[in-house]
């Protein structure tokens, strides 16, 4: 039985457009839908985003993906997630986890 537990969050990122960002963003998956994303507004008044999870990402469906370009669900994400990033920005998902704390990970 797996017991790990697992808290996602990234940083405030631009996007080039805010709707079809947070479209995007419906589509990602976490083992308890328990996906938030967050928006603020950077210093020049321009919105930021952010987003997390009390759980690791799983995935993402999108059904602009072609069979000729099979991907695992994570990998998906990440492709898609890197579409909406603005340029010049980036961002870091930071993921920390344990399993029953024998197995502790972190990774960005």
């Amino acid at each position: 039985m797996n017991h790990f537990k697992c808290t996602t969050r990234t940083n405030y990122f631009h996007v080039k457009d805010p709707a079809a960002f947070q479209a995007f963003m419906k589509t990602v998956h976490t083992p308890n839908n328990c996906m938030e994303v967050w928006e603020k507004k950077d210093d020049n008044g321009n919105p930021v985003f952010g987003f997390g999870a009390s759980s690791f990402i799983t995935g993402c469906c999108n059904a602009e993906i072609t069979e000729d370009a099979r991907e695992e669900p994570y990998e998906k994400f990440l492709s898609g997630l890197q579409k909406h990033v603005a340029e010049n920005d980036a961002v870091i998902i930071m993921e920390a986890g344990h399993e029953n704390l024998t197995f502790v990970s972190g990774m960005a």
